[in-house]
């Protein structure tokens, strides 16, 4: 999911200090796509109404919320770009390896603890029946293979899951390939790391050999992890491209990719995996039109501040969604059963949350959902998230842990 300043120790002069910086706060992190950041965002919200009910508005007969599953592969697409870009060619021991892959535990997993957890507390299920997939969840390997188990407390999390191992293979490539030296910078423009063609025929046989195998229905439980290989680097080769070349491409072509991505969604048979693939290449075509592109109205339109705030927030908003439906379903029926004045309230109202009877209903039931979404996700990304995210940067930015 998404990949997000000054520190003491980034004085020392050490040249071992001048090359594991960047994993903290190299220009390539700091500098943001801001334009990727409010496509996740919006790609976020679309998972979101994938996984609501229905609530009496016909949601299930319109295509680009029923395939919205799909924007999970998009967000596996930009992080591979933006991962690519920030890390590349830092990646140079084993010491930068591990480093790289504790900052990403730090950014993913106390949210995942957290809602993981809440669903432990409430969810009514015996302890025996639920040990095995509890255990999976901790260590992050429920959607590796065919466990079963994907699916299991916080489902979304299946996404965290094999996301947070292909960044394991991609730093450990990215060292054993020889991806850059100690005195060699950040990746830049119309640079590759030395030896970065290596890495580079290594992600393409990964990138191709997982994208191809998609077309195929029956996978044997390795479907997620194969969508996660294919889309993490083809956006490894996006990242690549978009480094060693200087093209510009006309404005126009962004929204159109973004309008091909719409299409693709509403009118994709729903039941038809074989189709799937097709979401990479159109990913992958939308980011390297927004890189390549100089302006135009729609990057100003993803320049706007809610759509940047909805980026920033998209990994807990993602994360937390299960837990709003939750509140909207369960906590609202309870109401409604336990109390007799809650229906008599919704009676006079004239409006039934708890139970939507009308489009009316359904309608407004979903605008109580996002709300709840909104606050939970901004509580969960301002309290925990990003605090978390800032600690693990210091951490493991500790002098010793920078020493040789």
């Amino acid at each position: 999911m998404p990949t997000h300043p000054s520190d003491p120790s980034a004085l020392a002069s050490s040249a071992s200090c001048a090359n594991l910086n960047p994993l903290v706060e190299s220009p390539v992190n700091r500098t943001r796509i801001a334009e990727l950041e409010s496509v996740r965002g919006i790609a976020a919200l679309l998972i979101v109404m994938f996984h609501a009910p229905g609530w009496n508005t016909g949601k299930e007969h319109i295509g680009i919320f029923q395939n919205a599953y799909l924007m999970v592969d998009l967000f596996f697409v930009i992080s591979g770009f933006v991962i690519y870009k920030a890390y590349a060619n830092h990646l140079n021991s084993w010491s930068a390896v591990w480093r790289f892959q504790f900052l990403r535990l730090g950014r993913l997993y106390p949210v995942h603890l957290f809602f993981l957890l809440f669903f432990l507390v409430t969810l009514a299920i015996p302890w025996p029946e639920m040990k095995v997939a509890f255990i999976e969840q901790l260590f992050l390997v429920q959607a590796l293979g065919p466990t079963g188990n994907a699916a299991s407390f916080n489902y979304p999390a299946w996404s965290i899951s094999v996301e947070f191992y292909t960044y394991f293979l991609f730093a450990l490539i990215a060292w054993l390939a020889g991806g850059g030296n100690k005195s060699e910078g950040a990746v830049s423009q119309g640079s590759l790391p030395k030896r970065g063609y290596l890495q580079l025929i290594i992600y393409s046989g990964i990138a191709i050999g997982a994208w191809y195998s998609l077309f195929e229905n029956e996978l044997y439980g390795f479907r997620d992890l194969l969508r996660c290989l294919a889309g993490f680097f083809i956006g490894c080769l996006c990242a690549a491209l978009a480094v060693k070349v200087r093209w510009r491409w006309p404005n126009y072509l962004a929204p159109l990719c973004f309008i091909a991505i719409g299409l693709f969604l509403e009118f994709k048979h729903n039941k038809n995996l074989s189709y799937d693939p097709a979401i990479f290449i159109l990913t992958a075509l939308l980011i390297l039109s927004l890189v390549f592109s100089r302006g135009g109205w729609f990057k100003k339109l993803l320049h706007t501040r809610p759509l940047l705030w909805l980026g920033e927030i998209s990994y807990s908003l993602y994360m937390a969604q299960l837990a709003c439906i939750f509140i909207c379903e369960g906590v609202l029926r309870g109401l409604y059963k336990r109390f007799a004045l809650f229906g008599q309230i919704e009676d006079m109202l004239g409006i039934h949350l708890a139970y939507p009877v009308t489009f009316g209903d359904g309608l407004i039931k979903y605008g109580f959902f996002i709300v709840v979404l909104l606050v939970v996700s901004s509580l969960s990304y301002y309290l925990l998230e990003r605090p978390c995210r800032e600690v693990s940067r210091r951490w493991i930015h500790r002098p010793k842990l920078i020493a040789p």
